[in-house]
Parts: C-alpha cells; structure tokens; sequence
C-alpha cells in the first residue's frame, strides 16, 4: 500500500500560466534571476542535463534566449520546512521503509530548480536571424524549451571549417550541426587541454583527418609517442589509413617503421644558438660564448665546438670565456653531435622538404617515439624555427605571401617549452607567429605549468576533460569568451566530449569528436543523408 505524507497545502491552485504537462517539449517556466545567471522551475519528469542548451521564449517579445544548464536542485511546494528530510526519514524507518511513496498532486508539487547562464539571445527568424549578448533578461514565466533545427541555424557561421565532430547539447548529440575551428584562426595558435585518457589522440587524428580532405592548411605534427601512423594499437586507425593518406600525408620517422616513410635526417648547419636554448638553460657568460661562436663560425659553430680542444677555445677567443663555461658548452654540443638524426653533410636534410609540403597544404607527420628527448626537442625545435623563418622571409613578397596557407605546428607535451623562463622558438612563435601564417597547436595536460603570456596568445582552445581545478582556472583565465561558471561541466565531460572556443564563436560550443575510425568508415562508405535525429555512435 503507497503511504501519503505529502505535507503540502491542498488548497494550492494555479492559474494557467503553467504548461500542460502532456506537451513535452515544454520544460518549465523562468522564476529569476538576472543577466548573470537565469533559474526556472521544471516539471520532475523531464530529464535535463548539466551542459544542455535550452531555449527561453520570453513572452513579452520576440527575442529567444538560448540557456545552457550549471546547476541542477530539487525543488518542493512543502507547507512546513523541512518537509523533504523528514518526509524520507519516514519512508526509510519501521515497516514503511520498503513501500513505494506517494505524494499528492506530486507532478505539480514536486519540481526540479535548474540554474542556467544566459548565453545570449536571438531576434527573428530563418535568414534573418540575429544573435545578441546577454544584455537583458527575458520576461516573467517565460517558456523554456528544448531547441530545434531553426534555433540552431544561427550557429552555421561560427562552426569553423576544419570539422571535428558535432553539436553537443547535454548528452544529446545535435548530429546535423558539425563543429570544427576555423581554417582563418588557426594563425592566432590554437591550444588543446584534457586529462589523459579524454581523448586527445583521436581529436589530433580527426583534425589531421579534416586538414586532409580540405587541404587548405598546412599541419606538422610532431609525435613524441609514435601513435599517430597506425593507431599504436591493433583496434584503431592511423593516419595512414585515411583514403587521402597516399596524396595528401607525408610521414618521418626515427624508428622502423613498414610503409611509404622517410627517415629524419638534419644537418647540422641548420641548428642554431637559439635551437640549444631551448635544450638547456645557460648562463649569461654561456650565452655569450655561444653567440660569439655563432658570429666568427656561422653554420659551422657546432663542428667548431665539437671538434676543438677547449683550451683551443679559450685561446681563439682571447681568454675572454671561462674555461668551465666552456666545457659546459663542449658537452652540451657534444650531445647534439652524437644524434643519429643529425648529419654534417649540408646537402643531406628534411627541412626544406617538409615546408614545400606544408605550403602545398599538406598533413607532415613527423614521428619521434624512437628519439631521446633532448633530440626530439632539437629536430621540434630546428623545423619549427625553419617554417616560421621561410613564412616570414616570403612576407616581404606579398604575392608570394598570399599564395601559401597558414602552417600549423602541432606540438604535444607543450608544457615542456611553455614552462621555462630561458629563450626559444616557441615563444618567438607564439609572440609574432599570427603576422606570418604560422600558428602553434599547444597539447597538454597541465596548462597550469604554461607561461601566462604564451597562454594569453591562443585565441583558440579546444577543452576536453580536466580533473584539476588549478588546470580548469588557468583556462577559465584566459579563454575569449566567459566560462568561469562551465567549471563543473569541464570537470565531468566525458571521453570525446569538449568545448570549443575561438575568436568569434558567440560562445563556448559544446563538441562530441568523431571517433577516428567511425569517421573513417564514413569517408568509405561515402556522403549520406544528414540525419536529423540524436545518434550515439561516437568516440
């Protein structure tokens, strides 16, 4: 038998500013709050989700306020307070602890509080529409509802170019609504954050995809980890596996490797001063050095260091370095000396190569799992300062400027060249590299440990799951648009959930990435109908 303990007042009626329950693509009514922040009560039947976007019909004029969910409580219309706890402690003692409860009237009773923040608003509709900020409030008891297909349509310019997945709206997945970044942007540098294991790999892989297919971007990806050619594991898919791979992917290694690959190779004419500061710190009077090597040497410095005696050193200099700061250097310099992946013939290198491809708009995919990391900072650090020079060098032209697309250098563990305070190309980039095409894409786990100043360059960020709250406010700090009340949401986005945020994006865009191989089993089985509906198949 259901127990009754409701304690509400049944005298209680409303007039007909409640929506009929039996239409559900109604949710509830607005009750408050202000530009900041918009609650409204729903009906407790209706499933409704932490991230969901929602739209405010305020029934005073035509605007449409698009909502996205923060919080979400329980709500009751009790007639004593207290009501709820003590009500549950009834039902959780003596003979009426397994009982089904019942409340009287409890569809109108029992409710649920949903907190919002107003993302904006839109005015008209179809082609007309026009999106404005959250400047105003909508009205009393205004609707709020689910969106549909008309609701979005405002969002097709601002979904960038180089897709990598779809809408998300709560769990929902808004399929016919794709979201990349902007082909345009990527110059400005584009970060990408997330926990280990949130899916990272597969967005690089369904990023490289789309550069593929467009071809309208140049994209080196340097891969630490080697997991980028065939997947790294029988179940998944490499790059190399995309059906464009043969015309438009051009792939380096430093292991073995089966397939049409070529190994890294570069000369040692190509490092510079600056390439060793990013390697190591050095002091003032070790910098010295090295400059002053660079200028009576050129291209030659390293052999010189290498190859001469210190106290040779010492005396061509006239006496003015240390002898320990000398010796410093000589082992230093040695280390690059000794790589497999350096060579002192001239006319033996990739570089050259790799930037013909790049302005050709292609995917060059440079693997780095067989290499030491001093060596894989070098050979990152020598083509990064290479393409950078080459863009900036062809700026002086401006037909020739005009004709070659934006380069963007993929740079995973970007924490380790962001964090430090000496010198580096990165930095360099990261300062000026937007006024020569060429753009950085900083992967990391901790864009804690990321200087402040190099943050504050990436006008884009893609934001996978992040457990760390220190993680979650250095981007909430830095990003263009307001996402300090998203911090709950970043912390529970699931594997392949994440948020875009670019220069123009009116908001934080709520993404679900392609899984790499369903998207490639797409390509296969060619262009299909747009579905319409919720589909769950993704990564």
């Amino acid at each position: 038998m259901a127990a009754d303990i409701s304690g509400f007042p049944r005298n209680i009626r409303y007039k007909q500013v409640m929506i009929d329950m039996d239409e559900k693509m109604n949710l509830g009514r607005i009750t408050g709050k202000d530009v900041t922040e918009i609650i409204f009560r729903a009906y407790r039947d209706q499933d409704i989700f932490l991230g969901e976007m929602l739209i405010g019909d305020c029934q005073d004029s035509d605007r449409r306020f698009i909502l996205r969910v923060i919080n979400i409580m329980h709500g009751n219309e009790a007639s004593e307070s207290g009501w709820a706890p003590r009500t549950a402690g009834a039902f959780m003692d003596g003979d009426t602890k397994d009982q089904e409860y019942h409340v009287y009237d409890a569809d109108r009773r029992l409710y649920n509080h949903v907190v919002c923040a107003p993302l904006g608003y839109l005015i008209g509709q179809g082609d007309d529409v026009q999106f404005r900020s959250p400047k105003t409030i909508p009205s009393h008891f205004s609707q709020v509802r689910r969106a549909s297909n008309d609701d979005y349509r405002f969002l097709e310019k601002y979904l960038g170019n180089i897709k990598l997945g779809s809408l998300r709206s709560g769990e929902q997945i808004i399929r016919h609504v794709p979201v990349g970044v902007a082909s345009k942007d990527l110059a400005q540098h584009m970060g990408i954050f997330a926990t280990t294991g949130m899916g990272k790999s597969n967005l690089m892989k369904r990023l490289a995809g789309s550069v593929m297919e467009s071809g309208i971007i140049g994209l080196l990806i340097l891969d630490p980890h080697g997991e980028y050619i065939d997947g790294g594991k029988e179940e998944l898919r490499g790059l190399m596996h995309h059906p464009k791979a043969s015309s438009n992917l051009e792939v380096y290694v430093t292991r073995e490797v089966e397939g049409n690959v070529a190994s890294v190779k570069i000369s040692s004419t190509e490092i510079t001063v600056q390439d060793m500061e990013n390697l190591w710190p050095f002091s003032q009077p070790q910098i010295e050095l090295l400059n002053a090597v660079w200028a009576r040497e050129r291209e030659n410095w390293l052999p010189y260091i290498v190859d001469t005696e210190g106290t040779h050193i010492y005396q061509d200099f006239n006496e003015q370095f240390h002898e320990g700061s000398i010796g410093v250097v000589k082992r230093r310099a040695s280390v690059l000396n000794r790589s497999q992946f350096i060579t002192r013939d001239n006319r033996i290198s990739m570089t050259k190569t790799i930037i013909e491809q790049l302005h050709s708009g292609k995917v060059v995919l440079v693997d780095l799992a067989g290499a030491s990391e001093k060596e894989e900072l070098l050979i990152s650090s020598i083509l990064a300062r290479a393409i950078f020079q080459t863009n900036q060098s062809k700026f002086k032209n401006k037909k020739e400027f005009k004709e070659i697309p934006t380069c963007l250098i993929a740079l995973e563990e970007a924490q380790r060249v962001f964090n430090r305070a000496w010198g580096g190309i990165f930095q360099q980039i990261a300062r000026e590299g937007r006024k020569f095409k060429t753009g950085l894409c900083a992967i990391s786990q901790q864009p804690k440990l990321i200087d402040n100043e190099v943050m504050s360059q990436f006008n884009t960020l893609v934001i996978l799951g992040l457990a760390d709250r220190q993680d979650r406010e250095r981007l909430s700090s830095s990003a263009r648009q307001d996402i300090s009340k998203l911090d709950y949401e970043i912390q529970t986005l699931m594997t392949g959930e994440g948020l875009v945020i670019g220069p123009n994006t009116p908001f934080a865009l709520p993404l679900k990435i392609d899984l790499y191989e369903t998207y490639l089993k797409e390509l296969a089985s060619g262009p299909k109908e747009d579905k319409k509906s919720v589909d769950s198949d993704f990564f």
